[in-house]
């Protein structure tokens, strides 16, 4: 844009003139139709200034303007003392009378209001007017337009109350011209074939009662879109920024918009300047008003393709706009503090001239190599740039400059500017390398963070990098609930390489301790978790186990019960214990009875029998087993159950009226279906004899012969 802008001047320069415009299908815009007070009657014989009031302002107008010394415009010939419109205008031309030209998309203006009153006996009562103007250049059709906008601010100094209105002229012929309305398109209206104005009603500060000390902007922005020049009309007085009117040229179909022009080298067709203004003055309709006490500070910048610079030079006055101030002393001021360079504005008897120019201020050029955009900060004050470059006009001191990129600091230095001096340097990103933390031994995805010197760095990889500049640097390594590192804490250092700092984790282990209740004693049992065996035969086992929860399986010999003898053992750092409860195993009596409707108790309780078969878990020890059924002789047995063992016994009963009643032996069941026969005396033959004895005590007596 800046570039397109800059053809332009080459165009505009003594010698190559404008293109006449006189008979073309555009027209001049102007002063605002609407205000915050009743209407006043339009003055279209002044296009030179903007309404207050809904009174038209009307720009100044020279009947072809002579060219001053060497070649450079006369900012005087609009104003040569006051009352005049006062505040920070660019002509572009220094204090010591050089020329010089420039085209931008964006012109912004600030005005801190610390106080303000000022009184008219006239019409403008106790308000004032605030005046961003610029010319914008657009070209179409082999012609070259230039029109006149205007972003003003209404103030009532009584009331405190502000609004915003817009203005476009046409300056493109001279003495003007004239604007139809299919020429200029936006949020407002083209009024008496003059001017076009569009009034911030219901916009966020517009209209607003403000509360001082407080700081206004303005700002105009010059684009293209779709082959159509466009002009963004912008304010912010304490509500954030607002864009009030977007304005087109909808007859330059094929258009091309080349920003706002600034040149001391020559006068716009209609014979005032092509300079950029921000003036406060009378509130419209060509009208003067008086400053009283006052503190006013005024700024004006431009986007100079980096990012935005107050003007280079700078005069106290405007020239383009017919409104006015008396009473007004306008003189340089700048802080280190923000950097910033403005026109200061009290009350009292004032003159008008230069404000301030490059023996005054400052320049800093700063190269900021790769970082191809960020912010430079000055003091605390954040200055956006783009285009590894930028260009500063500074109040003289002291600055610590910040090179940063997303608000992270890449880069910083201190220096001294003095008034006059011009100065190019570079701030540019320092180099980085890695450093790599390696976690070994926590397992997959687990959170695990690093502070190295103060910067926080963390993740769930096995790998955590941070980008740091040559130098040694403290680390801490944050705990891991669970595990612990080698060492929480060391020192590295860093020189021009990648450099690796490995962190061993140790998993933390607590005693998972299995206690056995009602252990009757040398009872060997085991129990296995997390893929360990534990095992004896005293009152409790025990191993280590990390956090979490773990199945475990408890065990014993076959006459011993475990209840549980599963679960799950839940860690949380600490030591954790599982009760396991012993008792005697029950031991099993099995058989056939026969016959097998005969009835079977156990001491005196009855056995279920199935098809002649019976099956019964008991608690070791002795147990009389009988069996009967009418017509045979009863069958009784003493058995002796071992814990975990099974006893197997076929049950036979003898009939009253055969061979000898049914029998079974009594014994001693052991595991395996093992019996151990009991007998009174020793030896096998003694053993043999007591069971035959004992099974014929069960014969009947046999019956008498016949």
């Amino acid at each position: 844009m800046a570039c397109l802008a800059l053809l332009v001047v080459a165009a505009l320069v003594p010698g190559l003139g404008w293109t006449p415009t006189n008979a073309t299908p555009f027209q001049a815009a102007g002063a605002f139709h609407v205000g915050l007070h009743s209407p006043l009657a339009a003055q279209p014989s002044h296009p030179r200034a903007l309404l207050v009031h809904a009174v038209a302002t009307t720009p100044r107008v020279f009947s072809h303007p002579p060219i001053g010394r060497a070649g450079i415009i006369d900012p005087n010939l609009s104003y040569g003392a006051e009352p005049a419109p006062m505040g920070i205008t660019d002509f572009g031309v220094t204090p010591n009378w050089t020329g010089y030209a420039y085209a931008t998309p964006v012109f912004q203006a600030n005005a801190t209001i610390g106080s303000l009153t000022a009184s008219s006996t006239g019409a403008a009562g106790t308000a004032l007017g605030f005046q961003l103007n610029a010319e914008d250049v657009v070209t179409g059709g082999g012609r070259t337009y230039v029109y006149w906008i205007q972003d003003v601010a209404f103030y009532d100094t009584n009331t405190r109350q502000m609004q915003w209105e817009d203005n476009v002229w046409n300056l493109s012929a001279s003495g003007g011209g004239g604007l139809f309305s299919n020429s200029v398109a936006g949020n407002g209206t083209v009024y008496s074939s003059t001017y076009y104005a569009a009034v911030a009603s219901g916009y966020p500060g517009s209209p607003v009662t403000l509360s001082l000390p407080t700081t206004i902007l303005a700002r105009i922005v010059a684009s293209n879109a779709s082959g159509t020049p466009h002009v963004g009309i912008e304010y912010n007085d304490g509500q954030g920024w607002v864009i009030f009117d977007n304005v087109t040229f909808p007859f330059l179909t094929n258009g091309v918009n080349h920003g706002f022009l600034v040149t001391g080298f020559q006068y716009n067709p209609s014979g005032t300047y092509l300079d950029a203004e921000w003036d406060v003055c009378g509130p419209g309709g060509g009208l003067t008003q008086k400053l009283g006490s006052s503190s006013l500070d005024m700024g004006l910048s431009y986007w100079n393709g980096h990012n935005f610079q107050a003007v280079r030079s700078a005069f106290d006055f405007g020239a383009n706009t017919g409104e006015s101030m008396s009473n007004v002393v306008d003189h340089f001021g700048g802080t280190n503090s923000t950097g910033a360079v403005y026109g200061h504005l009290v009350n009292g008897t004032g003159s008008l001239g230069p404000l301030y120019g490059s023996a005054d201020v400052a320049t800093l050029r700063i190269s900021t190599g790769s970082q191809s955009s960020g912010a430079i900060v000055l003091n605390g004050v954040v200055v956006p740039y783009i285009g590894a470059l930028a260009n500063l006009t500074l109040a003289p001191g002291g600055y610590q400059i910040v090179l940063t990129a997303n608000g992270s600091y890449v880069n910083g230095i201190a220096i001294n500017l003095t008034a006059g001096e011009f100065r190019s340097m570079t701030l540019a990103p320092i180099p980085t390398y890695p450093l790599r933390f390696v976690s070994v031994g926590l397992p997959p995805h687990t959170g695990w963070s690093v502070n190295v010197s103060g910067a926080l760095v963390s993740g769930g990889n096995s790998l955590l990098t941070l980008p740091v500049h040559n130098g040694t640097y403290d680390y801490v390594v944050s705990g891991v609930p669970g595990f612990a590192p080698g060492s929480y804490r060391g020192a590295v250092h860093v020189s021009g390489t990648v450099v690796n700092v490995t962190i061993v984790w140790t998993e933390w282990r607590y005693a998972a301790v299995f206690v056995a209740e009602n252990d009757p004693g040398g009872v060997t049992w085991s129990v296995v978790v997390d893929g360990v065996s534990v095992s004896g035969s005293g009152g409790q086992l025990s191993t280590q186990l990390p956090n979490g929860s773990f199945p475990y399986v408890a065990s014993a010999d076959a006459a011993t019960l475990l209840s549980p003898s599963s679960g799950t053992v839940n860690v949380s750092a600490g030591v954790v214990q599982v009760d396991i409860g012993f008792s005697p195993a029950p031991g099993v009596f099995q058989g056939t009875l026969s016959p097998e409707t005969a009835a079977l108790t156990i001491n005196g309780q009855p056995v279920s029998v199935d098809n002649g078969t019976f099956n019964v878990s008991l608690v070791a020890g002795t147990y009389t087993v009988v069996g009967s059924l009418h017509g045979f002789a009863t069958f009784t047995q003493i058995v002796t159950i071992v814990a975990g063992a099974t006893a197997v016994d076929p049950i036979t009963l003898l009939p009253l009226s055969g061979g000898p009643t049914g029998t079974s032996g009594g014994g001693l069941a052991l595991p395996g279906g093992i019996w151990l026969w009991a007998a009174v005396g020793a030896g096998v033959v003694l053993l043999a004899a007591a069971v035959l004895l004992q099974r014929r005590r069960n014969v009947p007596p046999r019956p008498p012969a016949r």
